[in-house]
């Protein structure tokens, strides 16, 4: 087999475990990637790919600083975005390199912000609002999408980065969650 057919079998491979939607089968994916990469690292559209999945999968090796007063005026955008529906100004603080380390609300900048828009228009008549929440170090703003889930941002460039959605209950305790207080 050649390094061509080869390169397009990696790929395959790891397109299909990208529709496992779990994080074993992502981890696969980003090593086929990686091997498709090893054979053709000129690939630009692979490259991305695999950019953009690394960022996911190693998410914990990606630090970003933390400035809490710039992650609450972005926040304020992006919530008045959803509660006034446009959607459309969101692309202008989210990154284009930004990506969501959490499924099933979209991984890429587009992916994610309509996921944000249809969930909103699910949920017509909740608004979204700026949550703090307690943890040991510091009060870490989020962002309370529905009475089920939260959202965390990590800022970069004066631009949202990366986004954590998390269920509450699940993996964030009710009682730690409060209204943001200016």
């Amino acid at each position: 087999m050649g390094n061509k057919e080869l390169f397009k079998e990696y790929i395959e491979i790891a397109e299909k475990n990208l529709g496992y939607a779990n994080d074993s089968a992502d981890e696969v994916a980003l090593k086929y990637l990686k091997m498709a990469l090893d054979l053709n690292p000129t690939d630009t559209v692979t490259k991305k790919k695999y950019e953009t999945l690394d960022k996911i999968v190693n998410h914990k090796n990606y630090k970003y600083p933390i400035d809490d007063q710039k992650t609450i005026e972005l926040m304020k955008v992006f919530v008045d975005c959803c509660n006034v529906k446009e959607f459309e100004r969101l692309y202008k603080i989210i990154d284009d390199n930004f990506v969501c380390v959490t499924r099933n609300i979209g991984r890429t900048k587009e992916s994610f912000i309509e996921g944000i828009y249809f969930e909103r228009k699910s949920m017509m008549g909740l608004w979204t609002e700026i949550f703090q929440y307690e943890n040991k170090e510091r009060n870490i703003p989020c962002i309370k999408l529905n009475d089920y889930s939260v959202l965390f941002f990590n800022i970069e460039n004066d631009k949202i980065i990366r986004a954590f959605k998390y269920k509450i209950d699940e993996y964030i305790d009710r009682e730690k969650l409060t209204k943001w207080k200016e």
